[in-house]
């Protein structure tokens, strides 16, 4: 009988180095990509130790072959989907497609992307090969304010690792997306606006998730977005998941964006704002302290603007959106942790307590309510 996408997806997810069939079977695909590759080896095949998230499969390979008599090596990364993760909104086509542009830019820290392949029966499911880029990434497990070379680092550390990023995001957001051809991250409906339709999906997503049996929270996040999505934006290219954790660093520097499952097309604020909400979330809304060095609220707006020099527009309807953007993915994680019977965020939780809820009803508070 056929194995079904999620029985394939299974397979890769549990895959480990020691899988020989999964390993001579990617051994033939990379002979495919390097015809003139003689006796090619898979040296290693292996999760970085710093691996975390939900958002999809990521493993590092050594290949080593003759070509012309001679010998080459190389380490590249491969990054598998994840179906049905937590990450509902995410498309991994468009975030290959993406990446396949970016990646080109020069002086831009996206990794190159070299091959990608559909075809599941290769190692369980659609993935892509990238570039190798040396650097550590910021844990999220425990979160980097609580333990790890990032809580360890001095105050002026911290702070350069802050200004390095919205650098890169000033970088990102001046990009001609039309001139890239990047028209295909625009969502679809009937919405006059990106912003709205993407609210729309949103919503749409988070009712799915919960039968239509809406929080307070979120029915209150909803209606004040309807009723107050910006008439006009200036679009840019959005990260979507913009945060330390989905950087490389080195020497305190990012070296690589990473992490692109939720890109799309938004205002500058969009990513910002997502930044902004997340950290709150793994900060204070899991009672952690602000570590001296991470720049707050008003400082990274400030850092940007004076960057771009460019005014960041919309910023408060972002933060709100950012949080319900973040309100529905929990929300949609708990449910299928639920089905499994068991708990994201250990007893108590639910998806009117947990950390998110908790930081979405405090910016609510302090920007609707004030």
């Amino acid at each position: 009988m056929k194995k079904s996408y999620d029985e394939h997806f299974l397979v890769a997810k549990l895959a480990t180095s020691e899988n020989h069939e999964m390993v001579s079977s990617l051994a033939g695909w990379f002979k495919t990509k390097i015809p003139d590759a003689d006796n090619l080896k898979l040296l290693s095949f292996h999760a970085p130790s710093d691996s975390g998230g939900f958002s999809g499969e990521t493993r590092i390979a050594n290949i080593e072959w003759l070509e012309g008599g001679r010998a080459a090596e190389k380490k590249v990364v491969i990054r598998s989907e994840i179906h049905g993760a937590n990450a509902p909104e995410s498309s991994f086509h468009k975030m290959v497609s993406l990446q396949k542009i970016l990646g080109n830019i020069p002086d831009l820290p996206v990794p190159q992307v070299f091959w990608s392949e559909d075809d599941i029966s290769v190692i369980g499911g659609p993935f892509f090969v990238m570039d190798f880029i040396e650097g550590k990434a910021a844990p999220d497990s425990p979160p980097f304010a609580s333990a790890g070379w990032v809580f360890e680092a001095s105050k002026e550390s911290r702070e350069s690792m802050y200004h390095s990023g919205l650098e890169f995001l000033v970088k990102l957001h001046s990009l001609d997306w039309q001139n890239l051809g990047l028209g295909f991250l625009m969502h679809e409906g009937d919405g006059k606006t990106q912003t709205r339709r993407h609210l729309d999906l949103m919503v749409s997503i988070y009712d799915r998730a919960t039968e239509g049996n809406r929080t307070s929270l979120a029915d209150k996040s909803i209606d004040w977005l309807y009723r107050h999505v910006p008439e006009t934006e200036a679009l840019s290219i959005s990260w979507g998941d913009a945060r330390l954790g989905n950087m490389l660093w080195r020497d305190f520097k990012c070296v690589a964006a990473l992490d692109w499952e939720l890109c799309t097309l938004a205002e500058p604020a969009a990513d910002l704002a997502w930044w902004i909400f997340f950290e709150k979330a793994t900060t204070e809304g899991l009672g952690l302290t602000r570590l001296d060095g991470m720049l707050e609220r008003d400082q990274m707006i400030d850092f940007y603007e004076s960057l771009s020099n460019t005014a960041v527009a919309n910023f408060c309807y972002h933060e709100i959106f950012a949080g319900f953007r973040a309100l529905v993915t929990v929300t949609h994680m708990m449910k299928i942790w639920e089905r499994a019977g068991q708990q994201l965020y250990g007893p108590g939780s639910s998806i009117e307590n947990n950390p998110i809820a908790a930081t979405l009803e405090q910016v609510m508070m302090e920007t609707v309510d004030r």
